[in-house]
């Protein structure tokens, strides 16, 4: 009896030393990005917390977490309505440039194009060298310009209108043309969340 007692106690704890064992070795979560923010991920891949994919666009990351290929991604724009709703933060300086429809601009061209925004002017023509208050407007409502020019906004949770696409003469997308946003499920921790998000701010 003894000898069954003592062989069901080993049995119980080897079954509580593999339950707690598979409970620290939780899933390292995966971070996607779009090509405007490759980078970001060069400097999150040097954190033991996360892994990295680059992927071509918002719509493949999506695709992804939606997969559960991967729990993050960072992405330069707003959800369309089609598109499934994750938690986000919007996670660093930019804008969001949209029009009726999605067109290319050249960083030259925007000197002859009229802008609208609801945002501070002056941050603006600061930000971008070719805009300035000649075909800069401040209005209340901003979407009521979307076929009148190109709208700088930031956006909440849905786009409105299409992305304008602005790209330097070399083909690189002008940086601060889009606004960087975090997405994730809610399955990633509070504090992997945290992390991310101040190295995207530093970078």
């Amino acid at each position: 009896m003894k000898k069954v007692i003592f062989t069901a106690s080993l049995v119980l704890i080897f079954l509580i030393a593999v339950g707690f064992l598979f409970a620290e070795k939780e899933k390292t979560p995966t971070v996607a990005a779009c090509p405007t923010f490759h980078y970001l991920l060069e400097e999150l891949k040097d954190i033991s917390e996360v892994n990295t994919v680059k992927s071509d666009s918002t719509g493949e990351s999506l695709k992804m977490i939606e997969n559960g290929e991967v729990d993050m991604i960072i992405s330069g724009r707003a959800l369309k309505e089609e598109e499934p709703r994750l938690l986000s933060q919007k996670i660093g300086d930019g804008y969001d440039f949209i029009f009726a429809e999605e067109v290319i601009i050249l960083e030259e061209e925007m000197g002859f194009i009229p802008f609208y925004t609801d945002l501070s002017s002056e941050k603006i023509i600061n930000d971008f060298s070719y805009i300035s208050e000649e075909n800069l407007s401040r209005v209340d409502n901003p979407y009521d310009y979307l076929k009148e020019g190109v709208v700088i906004t930031s956006l909440e949770e849905t786009l409105v209108g299409e992305v304008v696409h602005v790209l330097k003469s070399d083909g690189s997308r002008v940086r601060l043309s889009r606004l960087p946003r975090l997405y994730y499920s809610s399955d990633v921790k509070e504090e992997i969340v945290d992390i991310v998000t101040e190295i995207i701010k530093e970078n």
